[in-house]
């Protein structure tokens, strides 16, 4: 494995906890309010390493990660990540 993944990966590491340390059990008026520089961080540490790989196999194994980590965002930093509405609808639904 090429030290670029490594360096991905270190950087998917911090991107998570940094997202996890600001967990909240209500919806700020922004996602990214207090990951923005992870956040930004990670998507460049993403692009750069992608760019300077030649091997596809691990290129669709970063790509995939980082995609399925930039959707689990919300549900890493909410405990209700639909917003204050959710347990509502989830309820509302489950009663139907």
């Amino acid at each position: 494995m090429s030290y670029l993944a490594m360096v991905y990966i270190t950087v998917a590491l911090f991107f998570v906890s940094a997202v996890v340390l600001n967990h909240r059990d209500y919806q700020d008026l922004w996602m990214l309010k207090d990951i923005l520089f992870p956040t930004a961080v990670f998507i460049l540490t993403f692009t750069i390493v992608v760019t300077h790989l030649d091997n596809n196999k691990i290129v669709a194994l970063i790509c995939a990660s980082f995609i399925t980590l930039l959707n689990l965002m919300p549900a890493f930093k909410y405990e209700w990540f639909w917003g204050t509405e959710d347990t509502l609808r989830h309820y509302y639904l489950w009663l139907k």
